[in-house]
């Protein structure tokens, strides 16, 4: 398991184990690859993340902005990465550049890939009756990274849909409305008693939430 180190190079080499079989290729020009998973949200605890490359049978994967090595080579394997909220900067979500080294059969090759590191998401939301309409409220949060005291951050500016389930169980978006600068939003809708919720589609720094219902 490799524990990342925000551009600290020391343990690099150690965690990195090579897939020795290429060191006796020349590797064809980098083309594009998929890896998996493509992207991880942190919230305010650390994650384990396990990597695979799907068109590899063995390969080797780098991530140098973030120190991050992993492989499966014959007999071994350690595509485990915890990802840790506290080891990383705000300004560190985004899109990394992926290198891959990888062999199938004796089809040895290079590739590239992109992987994207998010910061998490709370939405809530409280439903209240007036009259015969039904008031949405609620409040959209982010993670911060780091070690300060604050954890979580108001986020103004973004779009949420506030949606109810319909009498065929699919869920309706009745209002698209956007956060205020205190992360809050509201949407009156001329409805009866239905269930509730919102959701949030993320960015690409951000991740995606979809609140708790509420049946009012």
């Amino acid at each position: 398991m490799t524990t990342l180190l925000r551009r600290t190079v020391a343990g690099l080499a150690a965690c990195a184990v090579p897939l020795v079989i290429l060191l006796s290729a020349q590797p064809a020009s980098a083309a594009s690859c998929t890896i998996t998973p493509s992207s991880t949200t942190l919230y305010q605890r650390s994650k384990n993340v396990t990597f695979n490359v799907p068109s590899a049978q063995y390969w080797t994967l780098s991530i140098a902005d973030i120190n991050l090595s992993v492989y499966k080579v014959d007999g071994k394997a350690d595509r485990i990465a915890t990802f840790s909220p506290s080891r990383f900067a705000n300004a560190d979500a985004g899109a990394y550049a992926v290198k891959v080294q990888r062999q199938n059969g004796t089809a040895i090759d290079s590739c590239s890939a992109s992987f994207r590191l998010k910061r998490g998401t709370d939405l809530a939301i409280s439903v209240k009756t007036v009259s015969s309409s039904r008031k949405v409220t609620g409040t959209l949060k982010r993670v911060n990274f780091g070690t300060g005291a604050t954890k979580w951050q108001k986020l103004s500016g973004q779009k949420v849909r506030v949606q109810y389930l319909n009498g065929n169980d699919v869920w309706v978006t009745a209002k698209t409305v956007k956060t205020s600068k205190t992360g809050t939003f509201s949407a009156t809708v001329k409805l009866s008693k239905h269930r509730w919720r919102a959701t949030y589609a993320g960015t690409g720094t951000t991740g995606a939430r979809t609140s708790s219902t509420v049946t009012r």
